[in-house]
């Protein structure tokens, strides 16, 4: 008896499941500008309601009910105009696919990668993770977001029409990053105060009558460091050798003191040769040297190798006049082979208390009072 009545909900789950219509569908920004994900689609019916979020590959799918003739469709997306429809369900296909185009809201969309300001050509410039990142609509006096902590260098933001926005993102160990962005504001479609670069995306911004469009930029943190640069007498080779000799060991000791004994960001060392052989061969050996250099510090403070960057210019940057075809003595060859030591130390740098919104508010709040009288009645 067990037996039958589990074989009778066995078939009457799978009936059921055989009665409904598989939906599928995508959802992508019109004119076939790309397939869009994070969209909320909700589908209902009576009591029947389902909401699925669009996947990085703008898809979506549902069950629809066997009793159900017709679905009522929502989408919601901040950047995209809402898709509000009703469509017929048609059972007999059992797989029913939709295409849902979206429409842009007139706005820009903000495409920002968060990078550190480059403080040489050695430093390769990396990306910023961890900021946090808040914007404040001062037009409508409202917080518009706030993430803690970003989880990638890359963030987007929507700039609505007829807006004055304040950008302020922050991270311990870099300055702290405010901008003001004014759309449609004052005769200005779209203004930034304090971008250092904005490269524009030519296919899709400024488009609709200057109603839309894409501005990619990147934003660039200045690290909160103090530079010690060791000239140290310089570390000094000998002719066409890279080894660490103990002179210049005793030099770049004093280099790993300083260290050991600071929170050290990062560690540029540059190398160079005297200007006899090749530009090629000195440029190698200039190298070898700084490389060398990089390992005894490694080896001896246990500093990361991702943190020190070294580079051989070879002759290139001669202290004295000693370059090809002039006669020098050895002694002013010698001055050329050498290695500059920089030490970037870290400058702690907290994050604000006040929230932006805080922040604005109390600068408003001092700017209502300046000139403003006092009077102060005795009893």
């Amino acid at each position: 008896m067990r037996k039958q009545i589990l074989m009778l909900l066995i078939v009457g789950f799978y009936s059921t499941i055989d009665a409904q219509t598989q939906m599928k569908g995508y959802t992508f920004e019109n004119n076939n500008q790309g397939y869009l994900s994070g969209v909320t689609v909700n589908i209902s019916s009576g009591d029947f309601s389902n909401t699925i979020t669009t996947d990085i590959d703008g898809e979506f799918e549902s069950q629809i009910p066997e009793e159900i003739d017709s679905i009522h469709i929502v989408t919601l997306h901040k950047l995209f105009v809402q898709i509000d429809t009703t469509i017929a369900v048609d059972h007999d296909a059992k797989l029913q696919y939709l295409k849902l185009a979206l429409e842009r809201k007139p706005a820009y969309l903000f495409d920002v990668v968060l990078q550190e300001k480059p403080v040489s050509e050695i430093v390769p410039i990396e990306g910023i993770t961890g900021a946090k990142f808040e914007v404040y609509n001062n037009t409508t006096g409202k917080s518009e977001l706030v993430i803690d902590s970003l989880t990638s260098p890359n963030f987007k933001f929507s700039f609505e029409q007829g807006n004055h926005y304040t950008l302020l993102i922050q991270k311990s160990g870099y300055k702290p990053k405010r901008l003001e962005a004014y759309v449609n504001v004052d005769d200005c479609i779209l203004c930034f105060d304090g971008l250092n670069m904005v490269r524009r995306n030519a296919h899709d911004v400024l488009t609709k009558n200057n109603s839309m469009g894409t501005i990619i930029a990147n934003i660039q943190m200045i690290p909160n460091t103090k530079l010690t640069v060791l000239e140290l007498n310089n570390i000094h080779y000998d002719y066409n050798k890279s080894d660490i000799r103990p002179d210049a060991a005793y030099e770049l000791d004093k280099a790993v003191k300083i260290l050991k004994e600071n929170d050290v960001a990062f560690v540029e060392l540059e190398s160079h040769s005297d200007s006899r052989g090749t530009d090629l061969y000195n440029r190698h050996l200039s190298q070898f040297r700084a490389q060398s250099a990089v390992d005894y510090i490694v080896k001896n403070e246990g500093m990361h190798k991702g943190k020190i960057f070294a580079k051989g210019f070879g002759e290139s940057q001669l202290v004295n006049g000693c370059k090809d075809g002039v006669k020098c003595s050895e002694k002013q060859h010698q001055e050329n082979r050498r290695t500059v030591v920089k030490i970037h130390i870290k400058i702690p740098t907290e994050i604000y208390e006040q929230s932006l919104q805080e922040i604005i508010l109390e600068e408003k709040l001092l700017e209502s009072t300046v000139g403003t009288e006092v009077m102060i009645l005795s009893k």
